[in-house]
């Protein structure tokens, strides 16, 4: 499993927010535009759910991830018919701390305004050779 995603694209909602974030104080999107996922094992967990553990590149630092993945089923790939597609849903919790994204500032009441981990499931699909 390998994923790829254009940091530039993400979109919190909230268009000042996304600027900051795209800045040299998070994902400093100037020096490293992409964010990626390349898995190199996969474990069984149970069921449809798998645990694959890759190695995960933020702002160019590569450190080890584990990404949990539950298969939701097979279908044709309507562009390639040759091949089938597995769709899939993946969820990962990370510190972000880890890869160099340290940026904090404290709100009143002493909380920070930036969570320390953070956590991704958009629902996906990948190729499946015949």
């Amino acid at each position: 499993m390998s994923l790829e995603i254009t940091v530039a694209a993400l979109a919190s909602g909230d268009d000042q927010r996304d600027a900051h974030l795209r800045s040299a104080d998070f994902f400093d999107i100037e020096n490293a535009p992409t964010v990626a996922f390349r898995g190199t094992s996969v474990r069984p967990i149970g069921g449809q759910v798998y645990a694959v553990a890759g190695d995960l590149t933020i702002r160019g630092a590569t450190k080890p991830a584990s990404v949990q993945v539950t298969l939701q089923g097979f279908g044709d790939d309507p562009m390639r018919p040759e091949r089938g597609r597995a769709s899939i849903e993946a969820t990962a919790t990370i510190d972000r701390r880890e890869w160099g994204l340290v940026w904090n500032m404290p709100v009143p009441r002493g909380c920070s305004s930036a969570a320390t981990s953070a956590s991704t499931s958009p629902p996906s699909s990948s190729r499946r050779h015949p």
